[in-house]
């Protein structure tokens, strides 16, 4: 393909499906409403005697009543030294703040020495990103609110404490979180914070990147199984073979994704290198297929269609003329970038 069809087609996919990367949602405002109303909670531990069950599903009820026998309060359990409560919000957001409504009838000294802290994933694994701290008292029926860093994004609101005995419990009657949705932009998939596309066209690998650079992203690099499952459930019905972002052309033997990280042989089992036997759609390339003598050209990963519409990691010379799947990542800087 000449370089000036590749322009072509590069202009032509971009008027019909997307804006760039980058630039199609300069303006970062949005509505700001209640996105932690009603969604899921879960805590380290929840108090359950006298009566009452202090469930954390009661701290995003809507109900801000702060007398905690009335049942619509949050308490971790006695004897929980570093309790924690948190909300899925389902999508990822931009946080603009967390409001935490105390509890009137006693102990309204239990909100002090509080971390408010926002996850993409789930468990807790990843470093934090800090929307801030309640370090004095809040007073009782009172409520705070914690205004976010600039900018801050995430799916999990968490708040926790160190309590400093066993029965200083983390304890509120409901949580506020403002903000609003980070979206791709029109024409992408999006999956937490990755936003996928998928082209109108086929070109070599080499292109197929250069197009995604173009858009500000690169050849889709595939982490896990849920991202597999996810991006061949969204491949369009009327198209088949996509380049992704693995290749072993660095030295004809190591698979790599484009940042130039190997392909792991762990937790997320690369089906390029050893296959995955009973595994759906992995049906990779068995380890003789890529051993040091293998001087077949396929060095070049894609998702090849099969009969029953299933898609299998395989190997293709980087040459050959595929349809492709670009991938950028969500996030704020000052403006959208990716």
């Amino acid at each position: 393909m000449s370089a000036s069809i590749v322009v072509v087609m590069l202009l032509l996919c971009a008027f019909l499906a997307v804006g760039l990367l980058g630039s199609a949602l300069g303006d970062i405002s949005g509505p700001s409403t209640n996105i932690a109303l009603n969604q899921p909670t879960g805590a380290s531990s929840a108090f359950s005697g006298a009566g009452i069950n202090a469930t954390a599903s009661a701290a995003v009820d809507g109900n801000t009543d702060s007398n905690f026998f009335n049942g619509s309060c949050f308490s971790s359990e006695v004897g929980d030294l570093n309790p924690f409560w948190y909300v899925d919000l389902g999508e990822f957001f931009v946080i603009n703040n967390v409001t935490i409504f105390n509890r009137g009838d006693c102990c309204g000294d239990r909100i002090t020495n509080v971390t408010i802290e926002v996850f993409d994933l789930f468990p807790f694994t990843e470093t934090p990103e800090l929307c801030g701290l309640v370090e004095s008292d809040v007073a009782a029926s009172g409520n705070i609110t914690i205004t976010c860093p600039d900018y801050v994004v995430g799916r999990y609101i968490r708040i926790s404490k160190l309590s400093d005995s066993s029965f200083d419990t983390l304890q509120f009657c409901e949580v506020e979180a403002e903000g609003f949705e980070l979206p791709c932009p029109d024409g992408y998939e999006q999956l937490d914070r990755y936003c996928f596309l998928y082209s109108c066209f086929k070109t070599t690998y080499a292109q197929a990147q250069e197009y995604c650079n173009i858009l500000f992203t690169d050849l889709a690099d595939i982490l896990t199984y849920d991202m597999n499952n996810f991006v061949t459930s969204m491949i369009p019905a009327d198209t088949c073979n996509y380049w992704i972002g693995a290749n072993k052309l660095q030295n004809k033997q190591t698979w790599r994704y484009l940042p130039g990280d190997e392909v792991p042989l762990t937790n997320f089992t690369s089906p390029l290198i050893n296959g995955t036997s009973n595994q759906s759609p992995f049906l990779g390339l068995s380890q003789t297929q890529v051993v040091d003598s293998d001087s077949k050209p396929e060095n070049c990963a894609l998702l090849r269609c099969i009969d029953n519409g299933n898609y299998l990691w395989d190997r293709e010379s980087c040459n050959a003329q595929e349809n492709f799947i670009c991938c950028g990542t969500l996030y704020i800087g000052g403006g959208y970038n990716y």
